[in-house]
């Protein structure tokens, strides 16, 4: 085939190849060649979007070793089924000087200083943006009450149709908001729940408590229903747990340990032997 026919890659041709790249960098390189392909990718995308969605491995966001003294935008690194990846994507992602409060779905949330959000999909073929408004009133709510600590946006989301949830507040609440809607929905139905990790999963929402508590929401009603699938665990020894979803795709609960061992006394060359190092252990609950 002569160089001169690639730039007539016939549609069908170009969505077999692309689903033989796993990588999402590669989804990248083959739109960026030239107007042609670029157009079979985003049609690519938007024929497979909750595929693309679900094998798409998290990227890192890196701030600049000079950051916040001097303004670099952060850099972006993307991680490989084949455990490469590859730094300095280029991104059109300003330089944070507000606060990044969640990544999901292709979606980057940004917390602005007036506490209103910007969501930013920098890989839909075009910079995709999202403008939501603030959580609380700000003349009744206290400052600490309008930083989030998690945000997610549904799986396929686009800025005509979108559903996102957000954790918020020292106490750990819960709020959601959908296209067309002006203020945020409060879900303070099961009253005394710290709210520490949130996950789409199988259309609903996955909200993770404290002490194991799991909540199932279906956060496209209005109220949203909600249950408790998994109820509290006293005495749990685990420092911190996770929602998290596998390649599969299956849901996991992760729970982080920290244990204390004291060092070995011969090894101690200033002879305090009562030491002790920290040692990890990671275990994953099925959901």
């Amino acid at each position: 085939m002569s160089s001169s026919c690639w730039y007539e890659l016939p549609v069908d041709i170009g969505h077999l190849i692309l689903d033989r790249l796993p990588e999402v960098v590669e989804h990248v390189r083959f739109g960026a060649a030239c107007k042609h392909w670029y157009a079979i990718s985003k049609q690519y995308q938007q024929q497979h979007r909750l595929l693309y969605c679900r094998r798409a491995l998290p990227m890192l966001l890196v701030p600049s070793p000079e950051a916040p003294a001097k303004p670099d935008p952060p850099k972006l690194c993307a991680l490989s089924w084949l455990g490469k990846y590859y730094q300095n994507l280029n991104h059109p992602l300003p330089f944070a000087g507000f606060q990044y409060c969640g990544s999901s779905n292709g979606w980057l949330a940004t917390q602005n200083e007036d506490f209103t959000f910007t969501l930013l999909n920098p890989f839909a073929g075009e910079l995709l943006t999202i403008r939501l408004p603030v959580l609380n009133d700000t003349s009744t709510s206290a400052k600490n009450d309008r930083f989030t600590t998690k945000l997610i946006v549904s799986p396929a989301s686009m800025p005509d149709d979108f559903t996102v949830v957000a954790i918020y507040g020292d106490e750990g609440k819960l709020s959601t908001i959908k296209c067309g809607e002006d203020s945020w929905f409060r879900l303070n139905n099961i009253p005394d729940l710290f709210y520490t990790n949130i996950m789409f999963y199988a259309d609903k929402v996955y909200a993770l408590a404290q002490n194991f508590q799991i909540v199932r929401l279906n956060v496209h009603l209005r109220p949203p229903p909600s249950k408790i699938i998994h109820p509290r665990v006293q005495y749990v020894q685990g420092y911190t747990t996770y929602l998290v979803e596998s390649s599969s795709p299956e849901l996991f609960l992760l729970e982080k340990h920290l244990r204390f061992l004291p060092v070995n006394r011969d090894s101690q060359d200033n002879g305090d032997g009562d030491d002790e190092c920290p040692r990890r252990r990671d275990s994953l609950f099925i959901s």
